[in-house]
């Protein structure tokens, strides 16, 4: 007998302040439990007092739930499933948005996949960046195998370097400006608590001009060593 742990709001992808919609990435996780003949699965719907069921990306939960039932169900049916349900006058564009987000997020609290940041919400200044290895990711080539030890590197891969990071985090900046233009003009067609928990999201330090918005994170980042 085997069982796994899962988790669909993602404690690094900003424990449900932030979309993070993974259906992929669900889906992947479901194959692998299944090839090592896992039994019973564990879902986690909270974290930092966030539930699944307040977040904009609930869809992941009902990921879970098909995938573990149908061995053939594909993100594709999950996202159009959710969209005929939850968004039927906006089917696309919602769809498209929980792409952007995840991309905003990712791009966001992570470093060419490197993990950043560990505090939710995440405010752009040093006191959030998390030790072990990070500063290292600004030297062009670096070889990151003398981080092997270190939580969240990739120490397999080498350092990106600054001209990539300032690009991934300039990156962040344009899909979350488009983002809340999308959003804002959907907000007729969608349920009203729809439209506020995906606003919710949205705006934390994501696309709101505050001191969170990946905008002045991006300067942070950008401006580091």
């Amino acid at each position: 007998m085997l069982g796994a742990e899962c988790d669909c709001l993602g404690e690094y992808l900003g424990a449900g302040y932030l979309p993070a919609e993974q259906t992929k990435v669900i889906r992947r996780y479901i194959n692998e439990a299944n090839a090592k003949d896992t039994d019973r699965f564990t879902i986690r719907i909270d974290r930092v007092g966030n539930t699944i069921f307040d977040s904009a990306q609930e869809v992941n939960l009902y990921a879970y739930m098909r995938f573990i039932r149908d061995a053939k169900a594909t993100p594709e049916e999950i996202m159009n499933e959710w969209a005929a349900r939850r968004w039927p006058k906006c089917r696309e564009e919602m769809k498209k948005l929980s792409r952007m987000g995840f991309d905003v997020t990712v791009s966001t609290h992570f470093i060419n996949h490197n993990v950043s940041f560990h505090q939710n919400p995440t405010a752009p200044n040093f006191k959030y960046i998390k030790s072990c290895g990070i500063m290292g990711l600004y030297r062009d080539g670096y070889d990151l195998h003398m981080a092997k030890d270190m939580w969240g590197i990739l120490s397999h891969e080498r350092a990106p370097g600054r001209d990539f990071i300032r690009e991934e985090k300039a990156k962040a900046v344009r899909l979350a400006d488009e983002g809340l233009k999308l959003l804002e003009s959907l907000k007729d067609r969608l349920d009203s608590a729809e439209y506020s928990r995906h606003r919710r999201a949205t705006r934390q330090r994501l696309l709101a001009p505050s001191k969170h918005s990946p905008t002045a994170l991006a300067h942070i980042l950008t401006i580091w060593t």
